[in-house]
């Protein structure tokens, strides 16, 4: 949508979510199935003209709730996985990769700063109770 609201356009048909703006504004990278039975994917798209650039496979922990994020160079997006650690695809291909140096425990967030200087993420455990009722009558 244009910044002055007047002019939206709809870059895909195919079900999407998470999207995520490169930083030079051209490109817009997202979740993507070409049904609803499908497999995620990953997907770079074209905002000039939504054309389909980039195509990615994911593994099967992929998680891409909280969001994709780029890379500050534009060269690679990145994405948390469900039991530890984030995702690096790079945009020229190949397997991801997982992000080194991180704990490996479960990522909840995270981001790089404006000046790509520096880098911050949420982790922690997830705890789960569970309750006996009994006699209830």
């Amino acid at each position: 949508m244009s910044i002055d609201g007047t002019e939206a356009r709809q870059l895909t048909e195919k079900v999407s979510s998470t999207p995520s703006v490169s930083p030079d504004g051209t490109l817009v990278a997202c979740e993507y199935k070409d049904d609803d039975k499908a497999p995620s994917r990953l997907v770079i798209l074209s905002i000039a003209d939504g054309k389909l650039v980039k195509m990615f496979d994911t593994p099967r922990t992929a998680n891409f709730t909280n969001g994709i994020r780029w890379t500050p160079d534009g060269k690679a997006v990145c994405y948390r996985d469900w039991a530890n650690g984030i995702w690096r695809q790079d945009l020229n291909g190949g397997p991801p990769q997982r992000l080194k140096g991180l704990p490996e425990e479960k990522l909840y967030s995270f981001g790089w700063s404006r000046d790509g200087k520096h880098f911050a993420f949420a982790r922690g455990r997830g705890i789960r109770d569970a309750v006996l009722i009994r006699n209830v009558n």
